[in-house]
């Protein structure tokens, strides 16, 4: 799984494929021809971030999963962030960017600004 979400990552940094908005907010959509790919994320009370990457079938039934962990605490109290959280927040990120056209967005604002 984290070879197809490194994947993922990196097509969408190249702009070759494109993530949609979901009924839900902060959940993003990549669909394939026979299957899909859901991230989402949310903080929680302690201002963790937490990213859920689901894989799904034909059907939209969850075929695999994928989320991020925290693994006790460290000497000042935060919680240590599992092995592929960092992975999960960049394929969120990337998503986000996508689905919300965050860069069509600021070029917009740049080229108002700018007189274009």
């Amino acid at each position: 799984m984290m070879e197809l979400i490194q994947l993922l990552t990196k097509r969408t940094e190249q702009g070759r494929i494109t993530w949609k908005t979901t009924d839900k907010e902060d959940a993003y959509i990549f669909s394939a021809s026979n299957s899909s790919v859901v991230v989402s994320g949310k903080y929680d009370e302690e201002d963790d971030f937490h990213v859920n990457i689901r894989l799904l079938n034909q059907q939209g039934t969850e075929a695999d999963a994928i989320y991020s962990t925290w693994h006790g605490r460290d000497a000042t109290g935060e919680y240590i962030a599992g092995p592929h959280n960092q992975a999960l927040e960049a394929i969120y990120e990337a998503a986000r960017r996508s689905a919300l056209r965050i860069d069509d967005i600021i070029d917009d604002m740049l080229s108002a600004l700018n007189g274009d």
